[in-house]
C-alpha cells in the first residue's frame, strides 16, 4: 500500500519532526511504499538538511504538496501537525482520494489553552472531526483527554522509537573531557521556558565528582530564556552544554550518563524518554509529564525533589540497575514503532466505510449468526449466560456479538472513546434485532438512532497496569452499569443507566 506522511516541519530534530522520520521508515519495513512530505510552518524559500529523508516545502504551498501526495498514488495519509499552527484546518477540508488520519499530541500548555478558549476549541473540535481517523499516543495524553471532552472519537496509535543499536559510551566522555568516575546528570530538550532547566539548575546542588550536562538549542522565540540559562551554567563549575548535535550524538550521551534529568512542564509524549529507557538510563521527570505515568525505568518527582532523588539513586547501585532493566524492557515490549505501524497497517486494511445495511428479522439473532458476520465469539456458553443474566437484570432484550477484539470491536473502537486499546474485551451487546454489517458508520448511525449500548467488563485490565482512571473490579459491575445513551449521542464507559 501507498501511505503518505505529512508533518510540520520547524528543525530536523524536533520531536514531530523526528517522529514522522521514525514512523515512515517503520512502515516501510513493514513493506508499504511511503512518501515523507513536511510542510516548514517558518515558509522558508528553501531549507537545507543534507542527507536526511523526506521532502520540505513552503507550508504555503500545502495544497501543492497534498496534490503531489494524490499523483504518487496514497491511500491513505498520515498528519502530523499541531492542531494550532493553521495547517489542520485548510489540509482537513482538502477533497482526495486518500483516506487521512491525524495523529493528535497535545502538551499540557496547549490543553490549558483550549479549555480558557471555547471558541477555539470549537473551531478544532470540527476540523478533527472532518478525518477519517483520529489516532493519539497514550490513553492518559492530554490528546485523549480533551478529545474525550469533545466527544470525538479516537484511537490508541501508541508512539515509540526506532532500535537504536551499539552506542559508544566510553568515547562520549572522552571527547568532552569527562572523567570514568565522574557522575554525569544529562538533561535532553530544547532551551524554552517551559522545559524549565533554569529552575532546576536553581534546585540542585553541586557535588564532587557530579557534571551536569546539557543537549539542546536555544529557543528562538525566547532570547531572554536562553541568557538566563547561560547565565546560570557560567555561575557554576559542573555544567556543560552542547547545542547542534545530532541524533547519534545525544544517544551516545545517554549511554555515557548515569541519570537523564527532565524537569519539563508541557509534553505531549516526549522521544526523549523512551530513548533513554532504550539505553537502559534511568530517569527522573515532574507530575506534569503524564506520559512517564505510562512508563517504566524512572522517577517521578516535584522539581524540588530532584536532587534528593539524585543522591538516593546514585546511593542505590542495585535500584538504579533495576530501573535501567525495568526501561529498556518495556520500551522494546510496548513503546517499539514497529508495533505503532502495525497498528496504522491495520487500520488501512480496513474496508471503505459503508453505509448500514436496513436490519433483518425479528427476535434475537443467534451466536452463531453473529459469529458468522462478526468474526470468533470467545467462549459463546459463558457469554450467553452472562448476557441472559444481564438482560433479566435490565428488563431488556440484549444478544451478545462479540467478546474481545474481533471485527467488532474494532468497529466499535472507531465510535466510543474508551474502546481504544486491544487488551479490551467487551461484551458488545445489541437491541433485538441485530443490525448488520457492523461497520464504523454503521454502528454511528445505530447509536444516532438508539440502536446500540454496550457493557465493559473490568477484567481486561489484567494487561494493564492500574492507571487510577476509573477501573472497576469486576464483582462490582452491576445492571446498572449497562452503558446506554447519552443525549448526545455517545456514551462512555462510567456512565450509569439506573
Amino acid at each position: 500500500m501507498k501511505v503518505g506522511i505529512v508533518s510540520q516541519y520547524w528543525f530536523d530534530r524536533g520531536g514531530t519532526e523526528v517522529l514522522a522520520r521514525h514512523l515512515a521508515g517503520a512502515l516501510e519495513q513493514s513493506g508499504h511504499e511511503v512518501a515523507l512530505r513536511y510542510l516548514d510552518v517558518a515558509n522558508r524559500a528553501s531549507v537545507e538538511r543534507p542527507g536526511m529523508p523526506g521532502t520540505v516545502v513552503a507550508a504555503s504551498a500545502w495544497r501543492a504538496a497534498l496534490q503531489a501526495v494524490v499523483t504518487w498514488g496514497a491511500q491513505e495519509v498520515v498528519f502530523l501537525l499541531d492542531l494550532r499552527n493553521g495547517l489542520t484546518d485548510p489540509i482537513s477540508r482538502f477533497e482526495a482520494p486518500f483516506r487521512r488520519t491525524i495523529y493528535v499530541n497535545i502538551n499540557n500548555a496547549e490543553g490549558h489553552a483550549l479549555r480558557a478558549a471555547p471558541s477555539l476549541a470549537e473551531q478544532l473540535k470540527a476540523t478533527i472531526r472532518r478525518f477519517e481517523r483520529v489516532a493519539v499516543f497514550f490513553e492518559g495524553s492530554v490528546a485523549s483527554q480533551v478529545l474525550r471532552e469533545w466527544e470525538v472519537p479516537y484511537r490508541v496509535a501508541g508512539t515509540g522509537i526506532p532500535p537504536v543499536g551499539a552506542v559508544a559510551a566510553n568515547d562520549f566522555r572522552r571527547r568532552h573531557g569527562i572523567a570514568p568516575t565522574e557522575t554525569v546528570l544529562l538533561c535532553v530538550g530544547l532551551i524554552a521556558p517551559l522545559k524549565f532547566q533554569v529552575e532546576m539548575l536553581a534546585q540542585m546542588t553541586a557535588r564532587t565528582g557530579q557534571r551536569l550536562v546539557f543537549v539542546g538549542d536555544i529557543y528562538s522565540g525566547t532570547p531572554e530564556y536562553g541568557i538566563a540559562f547561560g547565565d546560570a551554567i557560567l555561575a557554576r563549575g559542573d555544567c556543560l552544554w552542547l547545542d547542534g548535535v545530532p541524533r547519534a550524538e545525544v544517544l551516545e550521551a545517554m549511554a555515557a550518563s548515569d541519570l537523564l534529568l527532565f524537569p519539563s512542564q508541557s509534553e505531549g509524549a516526549p522521544l526523549v524518554l523512551l530513548e533513554s529507557m532504550a539505553l537502559g538510563l534511568p530517569w527522573i521527570t515532574t507530575p506534569a509529564i503524564e506520559f512517564a505515568r505510562e512508563l517504566q525505568g524512572g522517577v517521578i518527582i516535584p522539581l524540588a525533589g530532584f536532587q534528593p532523588a539524585v543522591d538516593a539513586l546514585m546511593q542505590a547501585p542495585a535500584h538504579r540497575a533495576q530501573l535501567a532493566r525495568d526501561g529498556c524492557e518495556a520500551q522494546q515490549s510496548e513503546w517499539n514503532l514497529i508495533v505503532t505501524a502495525a497498528r496504522f497497517a491495520s487500520w488501512f486494511a480496513e474496508p471503505e466505510l459503508a453505509v448500514p445495511a436496513k436490519a433483518k428479522g425479528s427476535g434475537l439473532a443467534s451466536l452463531a449468526e453473529a459469529d458468522t458476520v462478526w468474526g470468533n465469539v470467545v467462549d459463546a456458553d459463558l457469554l450467553m449466560a452472562e448476557a441472559n443474566s444481564i438482560s433479566t437484570r435490565s428488563g431488556s432484550a440484549w444478544v451478545v456479538i462479540a467478546n474481545g477484539p474481533t471485527a467488532l470491536t474494532t468497529a466499535v473502537r472507531t465510535q466510543f472513546a474508551r474502546l481504544s486499546s486491544d487488551d479490551h474485551e467487551a461484551i458488545v451487546l445489541f437491541r433485538q434485532p441485530a443490525p448488520e454489517p457492523a461497520t464504523p458508520v454503521a454502528i454511528g448511525d445505530w447509536i444516532a438512532a438508539g440502536v446500540v449500548a454496550f457493557f465493559m467488563r473490568s477484567d481486561w485490565c489484567h494487561a494493564q497496569r492500574p492507571t487510577g482512571r476509573g477501573v472497576q473490579p469486576l464483582n462490582e459491575w452491576t445492571a446498572d452499569m449497562v452503558v446506554r445513551l447519552s443525549n448526545s449521542g455517545r456514551c462512555y464507559l462510567g456512565q450509569a443507566d439506573r
